[in-house]
């Protein structure tokens, strides 16, 4: 009797216990209406589409609802979809046409006869629904992440289904492709050697840490001249979560998308990644008039406010995100492209890192093999290391507070390593992302994710951090005062002597060469910083300590040949090589001799100062021959470190239950 119930229950078709709306019938063969004959005759089917079903009603906690939707494509395997309500009372080809795509065969002119069939259910089932994915809210304060196919939790996979408002690229590149451990084997140990390959795979890890710290999502763009590298760079950071083949090879594939978007197509993007990576490659295709405010959107988390057919208002795209961005162009020089200078406030939330070769540690001959390597393990193996990750942070934090609080600790313990002295508010902020990011890649490899020691993540994070802060510009007001002293080196012509009466062409200002100040226009000084307004440049010159004033405005009373009068007036110190470049209040100068911008003085400290990674067993010996390594791979020794300040001398050992401890004067790493 049980072998016969086993087989009728085979042999139930998947609708079996709905019930098919009145006029309309479903068998293997699929959808028909069903029509009344003439007179005498039977009724007539007339086909409309393939398997197709509703199994419940989706409703979301905003109290949106929705239809779940499955289907059978033409190799006759079923597929689930959930759709808002209001797509049933949109065009019904634009259904028709994601339905068909995926694989549902539809007669062509039934596309509202489709529609009406869906619409005509009465479902009794209900599921919960969320219309992006990431983190969940929850009510009891659990963690809970929403991926495209499921709900990873402590308690398991929740019946929560994915329901976006329109297409999203995340359904077809979210998933899994092997085992972590074959990840770890063809990717992860093949990076461990690179600080770049490395840190980017922090930064594909990072991106789930933003909600937990309370994170603003930003930008790091990776961008170099030469050809080798970049795109895979992508591929590595995009492999810890979806499929990560090259988009040049597959594009409808890649979990990696291109810059050359409309602003529009970024937002989607960017919803559809939430709490995800959202890698983006080859910048220079992106029009730099949209690029600026998309920086600002991007890191700001929310699109543009907007109106529906109705003219009522729509919700803007919301979204939570760590960009990884790709290109032969820096951001700086990208944003620059219109012929104004970059705002700081753009620059720190997109950290611009150059780089030169990702193989650049190997010997030449065995880069391009590398590389390729690296590429081909990018298309096999993937998807398994964030939710790995995922799971651990599960594991170690019951409840969303408990994780928040970790993080945040954590974070604020490296910031308190990294920052020093001269660093300016926007500079700090900046390497508070860096810390979110060694943080995301300790907590990885102390929990067997990342296949190589926390004190390597560290090491890595901390070369790249050095190497953006080295290459830093400073801050707005260290661009602006350079674009002053530029604007009077080359157009020092514009300005009419205060002894000589003879009008000059187009004048900027007066100079008096006597006293050494230089008396500019309000106009002519707006000229020589762009995109910023005259207080704020004056402001900027008084910061550094070149403005000279006679009052308690920011303007000086001078006499000209055109009388008495207010200036803003430079003095010409902002020239000379013993005052220019030297250190302002908050950052450096970088004109004519000067000394460039400071390294951000980052300096060694053991993980255990992120916090709240404890209990765990690394993948491998974390702190085995560490100071060897790092000597080795710096090519120097403790008494005479290498000049990058990557290598540190070591200290004595000193060992707790096990673990070791970081020196508390120091905070170096210790073994």
């Amino acid at each position: 009797m049980a072998l016969v119930d086993a087989v009728i229950e085979v042999l139930r078709p998947p609708w079996h216990g709905l019930t098919i709306p009145d006029s309309w019938e479903l068998s293997a063969a699929g959808v028909f209406e069903v029509k009344p004959g003439k007179e005498g005759e039977g009724d007539k089917l007339d086909s409309v589409c393939g398997v197709l079903y509703v199994t419940g009603l989706t409703t979301a906690p905003a109290g949106d609802w929705g239809r779940m939707l499955a289907f059978q494509d033409h190799d006759g395997h079923t597929k689930p979809l959930a759709i808002p309500a209001a797509r049933l009372h949109e065009d019904p080809a634009i259904l028709a046409r994601e339905l068909a795509n995926a694989g549902l065969r539809i007669i062509p002119g039934k596309e509202r006869r489709l529609v009406a069939y869906l619409a005509s259910f009465t479902p009794t089932n209900r599921f919960q629904s969320a219309p992006r994915l990431g983190w969940m809210e929850r009510t009891d304060g659990g963690l809970a992440f929403i991926f495209p196919d499921r709900v990873l939790s402590a308690a398991g996979n929740e019946a929560v289904v994915y329901q976006p408002e329109r297409y999203s690229p995340t359904i077809g590149t979210v998933h899994a492709s092997g085992t972590l451990e074959s990840w770890q084997e063809n990717i992860g140990r093949a990076i461990a050697d690179s600080d770049v390959l490395l840190f980017v795979a922090c930064v594909g890890l990072s991106s789930p840490c933003l909600k937990l710290a309370d994170s603003d999502s930003f930008i790091v763009h990776l961008w170099g001249t030469t050809s080798r590298g970049k795109t895979t760079l992508a591929q590595v950071g995009a492999s810890i979560w979806g499929c990560a083949v090259d988009p040049a090879e597959s594009p409808s594939l890649s979990f990696i998308r291109r810059w050359n978007a409309t602003a529009n197509g970024i937002e989607g993007l960017a919803e559809a990644h939430s709490d995800l990576p959202l890698c983006l490659d080859e910048l220079g295709a992106g029009n730099h008039k949209d690029i600026s405010p998309l920086v600002y959107q991007l890191a700001g988390g929310q699109g543009k406010t907007a109106m529906n057919a109705s003219r009522e208002l729509k919700a803007p795209r919301a979204w939570r995100t760590v960009a990884i961005s790709t290109g032969e162009m820096s951001m700086e020089s990208k944003l620059a492209e219109g012929g104004k200078p970059p705002k700081d406030g753009t620059l720190h939330r997109a950290l611009d890192v150059e780089v030169q070769d990702i193989a650049g540690h190997l010997p030449e001959s065995e880069r391009a093999g590398y590389v390729q390597g690296i590429k081909r393990a990018c298309a096999t193996h993937y998807g398994t290391a964030g939710v790995a990750m995922l799971e651990a942070l599960m594991r170690e934090y019951p409840t969303a507070p408990d994780a928040r609080r970790a993080a945040v600790a954590g974070i604020d313990a490296a910031v308190s390593k990294l920052q020093q002295p001269h660093h300016a508010p926007e500079q700090v902020r900046a390497l508070r992302r860096f810390a979110l990011i060694a943080w995301a890649g300790v907590f990885a490899a102390r929990h067997g994710v990342l296949p190589v020691t926390a004190a390597r993540v560290w090491e890595a994070v901390q070369a790249i951090a050095n190497r953006w802060g080295s290459a830093s510009t400073g801050t707005d007001s260290d661009r602006i005062t350079e674009a002053v002293r530029a604007f009077i080196l080359k157009h020092g012509a514009r300005f009419q002597t205060n002894n000589d009466s003879q009008d000059v062409p187009n004048r900027a200002g007066f100079v008096d060469v006597t006293a050494g100040r230089w008396m500019f226009t309000k106009e002519a000084l707006q000229e020589a910083a762009p995109g910023h307004d005259v207080v704020t440049i004056a402001r900027a010159i008084q910061a550094a300590g070149y403005l000279f004033t006679n009052t308690e405005k920011l303007t000086a009373v001078m006499q000209t040949p055109l009388g008495r009068g207010r200036w803003y007036t430079v003095k010409d110190s902002i020239l000379s090589d013993d005052e220019a470049g030297q250190p302002s209040k908050t950052g450096v100068h970088g004109v004519q001799g000067v000394q460039p911008a400071p390294e951000i003085g980052l300096q060694a400290v053991h993980p255990s100062a992120f916090g709240g990674v404890q209990g765990v067993q690394q993948a491998q010996n974390t702190q085995t021959a560490y100071t060897a390594y790092t000597q080795e791979k710096a090519g120097c020794t403790a008494e005479e470190p290498h000049s990058s300040g990557l290598c540190t001398p070591v200290h004595p050992v000193h060992h707790e239950n096990g673990v070791s401890q970081a020196n508390e004067e120091t905070g170096e790493p210790f073994q």
